[in-house]
């Protein structure tokens, strides 16, 4: 038999029923005959999930398809294809359909055989051939279906699973705009409320009583986040907070903007109004007063000052209750992480300015106002300034903005402080 490719005739051998293992009816096949196929496709353990079913239509097919338990090393190189084999009458055609899954599912492996697959189709020729599109969206309905129901009637194991390929899962959310929704729905999330995954319909749930927003953080790691000023004044008021750690969060959020009417808010970006929300106070916990209006705004006065154009604005923050400082990105402008993402990705060539939000209740911020208001003397002010905008953007994985300066004042600063 003969297989056209590339232009050139290829001798081809059609599998005899008892070695295509996905032909055979699935209630004659064990548990490990199915592990065994599964290891011949280059899987090493078990699967988390077997996929095997036919499919009759206009398009006829079958498929043996299987989920890892654990994400191969190669998941996210660039380079890595589709795993899945794709036969005819049991007749191998080819193993790099890149059409036959999207690349958000390419940690699946397996086997699919149609009969309505032309035997002489041309790898070119693929793409736009009308029998594999229809499968291939059969296929993609059936993997999803099959992960709903694991998500609502087995979620513990569903969380094993996104565990190891909810990063790459989500690429779809960007990418599939027909099933957009269908993967959010299922898709995972870690936030502040506890240790375990949430799903956005999960967090909705447990809004609070005047909350328009979902909130989200972006940050490389869930330890960066979690030492992330920003957050302290949601935690405070018991505001639920979604932690978006992979990259492609950054790139699916914008394409999106809400879920179930309710619009995506980033807590390091444009200003966030918490004055509804009263604070959870500890009973073993002093709450600070803050300084006056009246101080803080001639302290903001005699920063701006000294600060200048280094930054884009100053003013009082309703986000801090234990940090001095802390950086914000201005509402027309990008997420903080995601200009970091674009830059270290030669996307940027140039970083924006920030607002520096400081803490009325902090004792530095009230000590430096009085400074501000009964000092002659504000070169202190100065140095501090330039100190906790560093601060700020250290916190952010930023390097100084002078680092020899940096050094100098806080020299200074300490030098100062020895002397008293």
């Amino acid at each position: 038999m003969k297989l056209i490719e590339d232009g050139k005739e290829k001798e081809v051998k059609s599998l005899n029923s008892a070695s295509a293992l996905w032909m055979r009816n699935k209630k004659d096949i064990k548990p490990e005959q199915y592990e065994e196929f599964y290891n011949h496709l280059g899987g090493i353990g078990k699967p988390w999930k077997t996929i095997h079913n036919t499919t009759e239509g206009i398009v006829s097919f079958t498929n043996l398809l299987f989920i890892p338990e654990m994400k191969p090393f190669d998941l996210f190189n660039p380079d890595r294809k589709t795993s899945v084999k794709l036969y005819t009458n049991r007749v191998f055609i080819t193993d790099e359909c890149e059409d036959l899954l999207p690349s958000y599912l390419r940690f699946i492996k397996g086997v699919v055989d149609s009969e309505d697959i032309d035997l002489n189709v041309s790898r070119e020729m693929m793409q736009s051939n009308a029998a594999l599109n229809k499968i291939s969206k059969a296929l993609v309905n059936k993997i999803l279906s099959e992960l709903k129901k694991d998500f609502e009637k087995n979620r513990e194991d569903y969380e094993k699973f996104f565990n190891e390929f909810g990063a790459a899962f989500k690429e779809g959310i960007y990418e599939d705009f027909e099933r957009k929704k269908s993967l959010i729905d299922i898709s995972l999330f870690k936030s502040s409320n506890d240790e375990k995954l949430t799903s956005l319909n999960e967090y909705i749930s447990r809004m609070k009583k005047d909350q328009n927003d979902i909130y989200y953080i972006s940050g490389e790691s869930i330890e960066q986040i979690l030492t992330s000023p920003q957050i302290e004044g949601f935690k405070s008021r018991g505001l639920e907070v979604i932690y978006m750690t992979d990259p492609i969060d950054e790139f699916w959020l914008p394409s999106m903007n809400e879920y179930e009417g309710k619009p995506f808010k980033s807590i390091t970006k444009g200003a966030i109004d918490l004055s509804k929300f009263d604070i959870q106070k500890d009973k073993n916990s002093k709450s600070k007063k803050p300084a006056t209006k009246k101080d803080i705004d001639n302290l903001i006065s005699e920063m701006k000052n000294h600060l200048g154009d280094k930054v884009k604005d100053i003013k009082s923050s309703q986000m801090l209750t234990d940090s001095p400082v802390c950086l914000t990105a201005d509402e027309a402008d990008m997420d903080i992480h995601l200009e970091k993402l674009m830059r270290q990705h030669k996307r940027l060539d140039k970083e924006s300015k920030k607002i520096l939000e400081i803490n009325p209740s902090h004792d530095l911020i009230k000590s430096l106002g009085k400074i501000v208001l009964n000092s002659k003397d504000k070169s202190i002010v100065s140095d501090v300034s330039h100190l906790l905008l560093d601060q700020a953007r250290i916190v952010e994985g930023e390097m100084p903005l002078d680092t020899k300066g940096f050094t100098e004042k806080l020299s200074s600063i300490i030098t100062r402080s020895l002397a008293n």
